[in-house]
């Protein structure tokens, strides 16, 4: 194995592929009768460094796997970049329809009753396309979104919202996934956790949180409130920046667990792996053309996904 061009591979996936494959032949006697009929080498770059991933497809010959050729590729690939590629250290979740379901229902009926409170009159068709524009972003700017033709009414209908938000309308349409609370006391003891979400914190951790009884597991909360520029609610990467700065983790020890474009779109733009729940936003066919690797049916099955 000392002949492979180990250096190259930081620069030249093709130098990868020729090189490894032209190797089995060369080091068929040191495999003994082994050898390797696929090899498929992959080389990606994220924000935190570059890391090379290596799958190795073995085929039998001989009744026999070339498992030790496929170690020795994989035990250099770590040690040239000292990289665990198999842990994942953090989880950073979103909330709204991850966790909980009706958090969709609930925000439309808010901004349902500050349209009509000040007297505008929409179609169901066009409150959703208009809330689906700004979907992530604090309240004020879904407002404005929704009453672009009368920004003179914006402040009151804020006020109208809040009213709603934080009075019965919005916390009526929740319920918790069963199995939640226990899902997050045992992902609690090995990974660390935290929360990318576009849900006002004050309900969160005043309303939310207690009224489900969650386990106080999330070492970093970061809501779209907390950004200083509303242009960096989700897709844009801030609030996943933010949590990984604050944890000291990088993008590959992190995965990103939602149910939205957005999220999926947080999650690429910060360099992190995004795994889409079927519980939300998004279906199966969706999430695929999203080009979603880890596409779960809840978050009670992230484990498998991890």
């Amino acid at each position: 194995m000392t002949d492979l061009n180990v250096m190259a591979w930081a620069s030249s996936p093709a130098l990868i592929l020729n090189d490894v494959v032209a190797t089995p032949s060369r080091l068929r006697n040191q495999l003994w009768d082994y050898e390797v009929w696929s090899i498929y080498i992959e080389s990606f770059f994220i924000h935190s460094g570059l890391l090379l991933q290596c799958i190795i497809t073995c085929c039998r010959r001989q009744n026999r796997i070339s498992l030790l050729y496929a170690e020795m590729i994989m035990r250099l690939s770590m040690r040239v970049y000292d990289t665990d590629m198999s842990k994942t250290k953090l989880i950073i979740f979103d909330w709204d329809d991850v966790f909980t379901h009706g958090s969709t229902a609930g925000y439309y009926a808010c901004y349902h009753e500050a349209v009509k409170g000040v007297g505008v009159k929409l179609t169901d068709k066009q409150e959703k396309e208009r809330i689906a524009v700004k979907w992530g972003s604090p309240h004020p700017e879904e407002i404005k979104e929704l009453l672009k033709e009368n920004l003179e009414l914006v402040d009151r209908a804020v006020e109208i919202y809040e009213d709603h938000f934080f009075g019965s309308t919005f916390v009526n349409e929740l319920s918790v996934l069963d199995g939640s609370v226990e899902l997050l006391e045992r992902l609690g003891e090995k990974h660390t956790l935290a929360l990318a979400t576009g849900m006002h914190p004050k309900l969160l951790r005043e309303v939310v949180i207690p009224k489900f009884g969650i386990p106080d597991v999330f070492a970093e909360v970061v809501t779209a409130y907390d950004l200083d520029d509303p242009s960096h609610a989700k897709p844009h990467p801030m609030s996943v920046k933010i949590i990984l700065e604050r944890t000291g983790y990088g993008a590959n020890e992190a995965v990103m667990v939602g149910d939205a474009k957005n999220d999926v779109g947080m999650a690429r733009a910060a360099g992190i792996r995004p795994i889409v729940v079927l519980s939300g936003h998004l279906d199966r066919e969706q999430a695929e053309e999203l080009d979603v690797r880890d596409i779960i049916g809840t978050v009670l099955d992230v484990e498998a996904a991890l």
